[in-house]
C-alpha cells in the first residue's frame, strides 16, 4: 500500500492509506510517495500510526 506525504506535522509528514489510516513518517519528505512496507512502525493510536523510514 502506498501513501503519499501531504500533511505537516511536528514529528514529520503525513499522509493516508487507501482504507483512511494516517502514517506519520519520521523523517519523510513533503508530497514523497512512499510505499508502506519500506516503514518500520513505532507506535499505533486508532487510525494513526507513527513510523520511520526504515534503512
Amino acid at each position: 500500500m502506498k501513501i503519499i506525504t501531504s500533511i505537516f506535522t511536528k514529528l514529520g509528514f503525513a499522509g493516508r492509506d487507501d482504507i483512511g489510516r494516517l502514517w506519520i513518517v519520521i523523517g519523510a519528505e513533503p508530497f514523497e510517495e512512499i510505499d508502506t512496507d519500506q516503514l518500520r512502525i513505532i507506535r499505533r493510536e486508532g487510525n494513526t500510526i507513527i513510523a520511520v523510514k526504515a534503512p
